[in-house]
């Protein structure tokens, strides 16, 4: 199945992208597939801040 169906499997859209893939065990992944949907708008707050202690 994996080898006919691996590279759709992998991109399950409703498949949680922080189990892990290779593990029957649904355990949580050490690290996720996808960034958390927020972190794009820390990143400038981040810089931001950084660049006042300077």
């Amino acid at each position: 199945m994996r080898r006919r169906w691996g590279p759709v499997l992998m991109r399950d859209p409703f498949y949680n992208p922080n189990l892990e893939l290779h593990d029957t065990a649904d355990r949580l992944a050490e690290t996720p597939r996808c960034e958390p949907p927020w972190l794009p708008y820390l990143q400038p707050a981040r810089r931001r801040r950084q660049g006042r202690g300077r």
